[in-house]
């Protein structure tokens, strides 16, 4: 099955980075793409980006894949009116499980945790199914589908909750970084512009240079911190201060 037409549940940030993403990077076709939105506010903003928009739901149902990107308290209650579509289901909403999900047997149900970065190709996707075979099958071809956006894999769903704290919230940790790196570059005396460029540069050149590397970040840090240099010093700063430790309870926090 090839996938041509996507539609949205739900017009949020997240459905906005992602249809985006599919547009740049997926194959599909921006008039192939419908988000169905309940806030009037929200669809004129869509609508300015040239999105085709709607506000009823079952508009979509005969997409080829559906993302569901609600509220948790939302979410049963609008896939009800889908009724027996069958289309592909994706699941993006946090913490509700397929068991809750799985309120129609013909449906193909798959759960899905992305970020933000799908909209420039590099993001995370982490995708789960249960056990019946069409989900299994639909499950590998979300994968497939998002794996033109970046990195995608298939993962149980226990691990699900673990994975969000990292996928989703990461992203805000990592822009706090690098919000706090470019604040204390302007103290020093650079220019905001400077001072932004330099510090996201630095970071998005430490990501691709772990992936360059088979080494722990660990090793690639002591490279880093040459002697007794500036580099150490900072560094045991970082840790004395709790970095290490702030992270560790951000993530378990989210979980």
């Amino acid at each position: 099955m090839e996938v041509r037409r996507v539609g949205f549940i739900g017009g949020g940030v997240i459905a906005e980075a992602l249809a985006t993403g599919l547009v740049e990077k997926g194959g599909i076709k921006k008039d192939d793409i419908l988000i169905s939105e309940q806030s009037a506010s929200r669809r004129e903003y869509l609508a300015k980006g040239d999105w085709k928009v709607t506000s009823e739901n079952k508009d979509t149902a005969e997409f080829d894949v559906i993302f569901i990107s609600l509220k948790q308290d939302e979410v049963a209650q609008e896939l009800k009116k889908l009724g027996n579509t069958t289309s592909i289901l994706v699941s993006l909403v946090a913490g509700v499980t397929l068991r809750t999900l799985d309120l129609n047997s013909q449906w193909k149900l798959v759960r899905a945790i992305t970020n933000l970065n799908a909209q420039n190709g590099s993001a995370v996707t982490a995708i789960c199914s249960n056990a019946i075979k069409s989900n299994a099958k639909a499950a590998e071809l979300v994968n497939e589908l998002m794996s033109k956006l970046g990195k995608a894999l298939v993962v149980k769903e226990e691990e699900m909750n673990a994975i969000t704290a990292v996928i989703g919230s990461g992203v805000a940790y990592s822009l706090m970084f690098i919000e706090a790196l470019a604040e204390e570059g302007i103290m020093q005396g650079l220019s905001r512009d400077v001072a932004k460029m330099v510090a996201e540069q630095t970071v998005l050149g430490a990501a691709q240079l772990m992936q360059g590397s088979e080494d722990h970040p660990a090793k690639l840090r002591d490279d880093v911190e040459v002697g007794k240099g500036s580099t150490l010093v900072g560094v045991r700063t970082l840790e004395c201060k709790g970095l290490r430790e702030a992270l560790h309870a951000a993530v378990e926090a989210s979980d």
